[in-house]
């Protein structure tokens, strides 16, 4: 969609983001509303301001809509405004949850209802595993109630701490004044380097690659989780079921004898357990390797040819 430029403003990461929102709106005794599992950055940095915080319950979609609204309900018989409601709809950290359209319809008609603003933190929103496509984001459908929250250290690179907010020019305007006050303004060669970065199609090329390293790795963690897992149960089973002379145990000193030691002990079965799972260490880091390691590539070479994939 088309923002207004007077509505963006540019920050040094979604930490400074949450930060300067934070100090321009919380004022002490303030109620914020959150995601019952949340980033603990954010919530830190409320409660630092002397808010207080409202779990907003969840689910494997998100926010409960129904449960949100009798909770609202709930603080307005106490004369309860919240100041606004945090939210991460896309990618919910640490839940991973992906809010549906119907929900977010339903969280700004609430936000309307009550008089209340969102404060959308999007900083995972790019990573969306293959395969997975997000609804448009609550400013995308509702831009006069939500605080907009973006960020490419996430998605590009950690230390490049790039991010922006997308809001009303009003709320914009002040927050200028206060980014002034912090650090006077982002670095602008950075600014300007990713925007090249940008307009020449390379951080969607960028992207694309990343999205789809993240879900084979994701398979193949998955796969290991569930190995490492099946281990913990063969050693639960090994030695907190079956005491020596069981047969449990003598098919267990069967499976890890060798033949210098035909009669291995608890203490060294335990071990050599330990040893094997050491052992698929290095294959597993091997197939992980696999996942980026094509045609031998260096590093510099498949970053380069990464770039040079772009919509021209």
């Amino acid at each position: 969609m088309d923002v207004p430029i007077d509505d963006v403003m540019i920050v040094t990461g979604s930490g400074q983001g949450i930060d300067m929102i934070s100090k321009l709106l919380v004022n002490p005794g303030d109620t914020v509303l959150c995601e019952e599992f949340c980033y603990q950055g954010a919530m830190r940095r409320f409660r630092q301001l002397g808010a207080k915080l409202e779990a907003m319950k969840l689910d494997g979609d998100g926010i409960v809509i129904d449960a949100l609204a009798a909770q609202l309900a709930a603080l307005k018989s106490k004369g309860i405004t919240p100041k606004f409601i945090y939210t991460i709809p896309t990618i919910q950290n640490p839940t991973a949850s992906i809010l549906p359209l119907d929900r977010r319809h339903a969280l700004l008609k609430l936000a309307r209802q009550h008089n209340i603003a969102i404060f959308e933190d999007e900083c995972y929103a790019d990573l969306l595993w293959q395969g997975v496509e997000a609804p448009p984001s609550l400013y995308a459908l509702d831009p006069g109630c939500v605080i907009h929250l973006g960020s490419f250290s996430k998605s590009l690179a950690p230390a490049l701490r790039l991010g922006y907010i997308v809001a009303p020019a009003a709320l914009i305007a002040e927050l200028r004044v206060l980014r002034r006050l912090m650090i006077r303004h982002p670095t602008a060669f950075i600014e300007r380097s990713f925007a090249q970065f940008l307009a020449l199609g390379y951080y969607d090329a960028f992207n694309r690659r990343l999205v789809a390293v993240y879900t084979l790795a994701a398979a193949y963690a998955g796969a290991a989780g569930a190995l490492l897992a099946a281990f913990f149960v063969l050693y639960q089973w090994l030695f907190f079921t079956y005491a020596d002379g069981t047969p449990g145990m003598r098919y267990a000193k069967i499976a890890l004898c060798t033949f210098e030691d035909e009669n291995p002990t608890r203490q060294q079965m335990r071990r050599r357990i330990v040893a094997l799972l050491l052992s698929a260490l290095p294959v597993g880091l091997g197939f992980v390797w696999a996942l980026f390691d094509d045609d031998r590539m260096t590093w510099h070479d498949r970053i380069s040819r990464t770039y040079q994939r772009s919509y021209r």
